[in-house]
């Protein structure tokens, strides 16, 4: 899909949040504003320190004659520094998940629990809980009819709706389970369900409240996301990263 697919209209709006949505449009800007302006800071902040760094090595490496040697002492030193643990530990950045095994899966969608939770906090600052509550269930709704995995992922086990648009586990792992022959790819199915209930999200928050707001948003989950990864292996990151994140 493209990007403007996850765009709504105002009756779609009024359907995915369950009511008209009436901000105060100076101060969601002025706020969003304030926001861009504080990340925009930091950016330069953290360039100016990149730069100092980059002319620090730079330098000592014009000082020093034979190039060849003074890379192969980096490579020895590096050695030294990471144990065999450690390489390993590196080496697992450029692996991808292993969707064979169950524990990564939950992990998965324990980190797409962490971004719903982002999104809820950032949400529930401007709007009523209850309008917020109902644009994260009905777009889960809405990605589970094209998604076998999340078939009736929006209640829990006790037949209990989930309110807040959190995605059932318990469920996740019977639909696995019961639809493994309908499946043909089970890593595709996961990635295609959990982009589309990201954008669809975002598209409601863009088409909702502006531009502006969606900017502002977009930037603090992407902060945040970042603070959160160190719980999680860094195959999980990158997967989120390189391939939910990216229609944003």
């Amino acid at each position: 899909m493209k990007k403007d697919d996850y765009l709504f209209n105002k009756d779609d709006l009024e359907e995915i949040f369950g009511e008209k949505i009436i901000l105060n449009e100076k101060e969601i800007e002025k706020k969003a504003m304030d926001e861009i302006k504080e990340i925009s800071k930091s950016i330069v902040i953290n360039k100016s320190k990149y730069v100092e760094l980059e002319n620090y090595h730079g330098s000592d490496k014009i000082t020093n004659k034979d190039n060849k040697k003074v890379t192969e002492n980096s490579v020895l030193k590096e050695k030294e520094s990471f144990p065999e643990n450690s390489i390993k530990e590196r080496e697992e950045i450029l692996t991808f998940p292993d969707f064979l095994d169950e524990s990564i899966i939950k992990n998965i969608f324990e980190f797409n629990e962490e971004l719903r939770k982002i999104i809820e906090k950032e949400l529930i600052e401007i709007l009523p809980e209850r309008t917020v509550f109902n644009m994260l269930l009905r777009t889960l709704e809405k990605t589970a009819v094209n998604y076998l995995i999340l078939r009736n992922t929006n209640f829990s086990k006790s037949g209990e709706i989930r309110k807040n648009g959190s995605i059932d586990t318990e469920r996740l792992a019977e639909n696995i389970e019961k639809y493994k022959t309908q499946i043909m790819e089970l890593d595709k199915e996961i990635e295609g369900a959990l982009k589309t209930l990201f954008n669809m999200r975002m598209g409601a928050i863009k088409s909702g409240l502006g531009q502006k707001y969606y900017e502002s948003i977009k930037a603090n989950i992407l902060k945040k996301i970042n603070m959160i990864k160190a719980g999680y292996k860094q195959a999980i990151f990158n997967f989120f990263k390189n391939n939910i994140l990216t229609g944003i």
